[in-house]
């Protein structure tokens, strides 16, 4: 059962596919070996941030999917403002000038509710992109 009482099938997952923009420029600017740091220590502070339950991974260049067992897209949603807040945090520890304009997109889909398949979860977090 759920936190709730409720069938953890009825809960589901939510998955949170994160892409952080203007990475070629940030390549551009400070050059590559910058971006790895960047994308490395964008993935510990995610570690920092996340329950032991949470499952981050890095998806494909500058993207990032989160698996959060046991969670509604509401309450994945909820964690929007943390990332956003985490992303300054990862500017400052690796010195990219305050208003270099790196961002995040965010979209969230939901196990069962968006898809029952793994592609078809990715797809729906990628269709609801957004900042």
């Amino acid at each position: 059962l759920g936190p709730k009482g409720e069938n953890s099938l009825q809960i589901g997952y939510t998955i949170i596919l994160i892409k952080l923009q203007n990475l070629f420029e940030l390549n551009s600017k400070f050059g590559f070996d910058k971006g790895n740091q960047v994308l490395q220590q964008f993935g510990l502070e995610l570690k920092i941030l996340l329950r032991r339950s949470d499952i981050p991974c890095r998806y494909e260049g500058s993207q990032f999917i989160i698996l959060l067992p046991l969670t509604t897209k509401e309450e994945a949603i909820l964690l929007k403002d943390e990332l956003k807040k985490m992303l300054i945090i990862v500017k400052a520890k690796q010195l990219i000038p305050e208003n270099f304009p790196i961002s995040l997109k965010l979209g969230f889909a939901h196990f069962p509710t968006d898809g029952e398949e793994n592609f078809l979860l990715i797809k729906a977090a990628e269709n609801n992109l957004n900042d």
